[in-house]
């Protein structure tokens, strides 16, 4: 589980990924990482505004907004990068609607042995 990512600038973002580092190309307005739960799936985030997505770099530290959701993931996990903090929001607080299919099958199948 990464809880801070190292900052990585770059033109291209490489094929391989390592833990715990966000990737930033500015020249194609991209950011990726491995997700932060530790899953190892690749999360790209294109800076675009209609996409979305903006960066805040203040020379030592990034931000990204808005959070990430990873609901397509089986791990449905969701977290801001504040700072290059990891800041996990608790899946309570996730719509049903918007979580995993997967993630909520898990869920149903769990509510009928509880």
């Amino acid at each position: 589980m990464t809880r801070q990512f190292k900052l990585k600038f770059l033109d291209n973002i490489p094929n391989e990924l390592d833990e715990g580092v966000l990737y930033i190309s500015m020249k194609y307005h991209t950011t990726a990482h491995l997700c932060a739960c530790g899953c190892g799936e690749k999360v790209v985030n294109p800076l675009n505004r209609k996409y979305g997505w903006t960066l805040t770099f203040d020379g030592q530290r990034v931000s990204l907004s808005p959070s990430i959701g990873n609901y397509q993931f089986p791990c449905c996990s969701h977290y801001y990068i504040k700072e290059n903090e990891v800041l996990f929001l608790d899946s309570d607080d996730d719509m049903p609607h918007r979580r995993g299919y997967i993630r909520r099958l898990i869920d149903w199948f769990m509510k009928l042995f509880r």
